[in-house]
């Protein structure tokens, strides 16, 4: 008797494939997993600009607000916004051109809100704050007078 031996003959380098393929995978999953993570570090820092930005936005309104409700006498002079309480002191705002810094100086004191760019506008005993991206805030003394700058009522009822 005769014995055939069979040679099986193996397939060299399949597992070498194997492996290129799964380095390859790897090496896509890495550059989409660094974008992803790229994007969500920037988009952090944006809101939290943003959201510092806002804050500094409100506490500002909140003290012109305050400086309107109480007024006497509001006036707009080249781009300043003056307002004078009942005693006669004047607070003045205005906003510095290349900064954009929100300034307000009130008895040879300053106060900066940085970086807001804000312009006024006073129309009617209504003052109105318009910000980068449109109108952010309108305001009117206390008692609702319309009228001109120095409290005179021009008619119509009360708000």
């Amino acid at each position: 008797m005769t014995t055939r031996v069979i040679r099986r003959r193996t397939r060299r380098g399949i597992f070498l494939v194997n492996i290129l393929m799964a380095i390859g995978l790897l090496a896509a999953f890495v550059i989409v997993a660094e974008r992803v993570f790229r994007l969500s570090i920037l988009t952090t820092s944006r809101v939290a600009m943003a959201e510092d930005s806002a804050g500094r936005l409100e506490r500002a309104t909140g003290v012109l607000r305050s400086d309107v409700w109480g007024a006497g006498k509001v006036e707009l002079k080249d781009s300043r916004l003056l307002v004078t309480d009942a005693d006669g002191r004047t607070v003045e705002w205005r906003t510095e051109g290349e900064t954009g810094d929100l300034v307000r100086v009130a008895g040879g004191e300053e106060r900066r809100w940085l970086g807001l760019g804000l312009t006024f506008r006073y129309e009617g005993g209504l003052v109105s704050v318009a910000g980068k991206s449109g109108e952010v805030a309108v305001m009117r003394r206390a008692g609702g007078a319309r009228g001109n700058s120095d409290g005179a009522r021009t008619g119509g009822g009360g708000w």
